[in-house]
């Protein structure tokens, strides 16, 4: 949980989860990365500076490979939450909702 320094206030989620999407073993087998913000919040780098954070942690531990989002296509914003937090392209794909990007990050610390 994120909360607003100020007033106490949630405005976002960030972390990770197993979600099982049954995209393929390069996707499937890693800990997936999310967040989530209030539109208030957007464009503040809440998203990123929680990510990082979040990403720090994990890195730090024996369990913390790889990690792997996916983003609508047309989210530009969360695309570039993403790219700063070091995930880059695995591959482009259409689900129920249409264009989608996959991405990864390799933690190279934990190798």
């Amino acid at each position: 949980m994120v909360l607003d320094k100020a007033t106490g206030n949630l405005i976002g989620q960030a972390g990770f989860f197993d979600a099982m999407r049954d995209l393929g073993p390069d996707f499937d087998a890693h800990r997936e990365a999310g967040w989530v913000f209030t539109p208030e919040s957007s464009g503040k780098g809440f998203a990123t500076e929680a990510m990082l954070a979040a990403l720090g942690w994990m890195d730090g531990k024996a369990f913390g490979n790889n990690t792997v989002c996916i983003i609508s296509a047309d989210h530009s914003a969360s695309m570039l939450v993403a790219e700063k937090c070091g995930h880059t392209l695995l591959r482009k794909m259409k689900d129920e909702h249409g264009d989608i990007v996959l991405m990864t990050r390799n933690n190279t610390a934990a190798t």
